[in-house]
């Protein structure tokens, strides 16, 4: 399980990707990796490697909404498995993020 993140080259883009379980114990990574977003970045969080996904993920998440989608920034969540969807739908998480597979 791994949280890696990259800055689009002149771009506005942030970039983080789940390698493995999105749960409490990457928690430390995550906050790493949100912590190096500028203000006006859009952010993508890709789960094309995303295993399990956890309530402390889904609080993860609201963090970073809270912390950087005020300043007018998007997050898309993509890549998600068909097991994450159902999480998100549950959650109602497309009313909080941009997540195109739900539209």
């Amino acid at each position: 399980m791994s949280i890696t993140y990259s800055k689009g080259n002149g771009s506005n883009l942030f970039r983080i990707k789940i390698d493995g379980d999105f749960v409490f114990d990457v928690n430390k990574d995550f906050r790493k990796a949100i912590e190096e977003i500028e203000e006006k970045e859009n952010v993508v969080i890709d789960f094309s490697n995303a295993g399990i996904i956890d309530s402390s993920a889904l609080g993860m998440l609201l963090v970073l909404k809270s912390n950087y989608n005020n300043n007018h920034s998007k997050i898309t969540l993509e890549n998600l498995s068909d097991k994450h969807i159902q999480i998100f739908e549950l959650a109602k998480f497309d009313k909080f993020f941009d997540i195109p597979q739900m539209a």
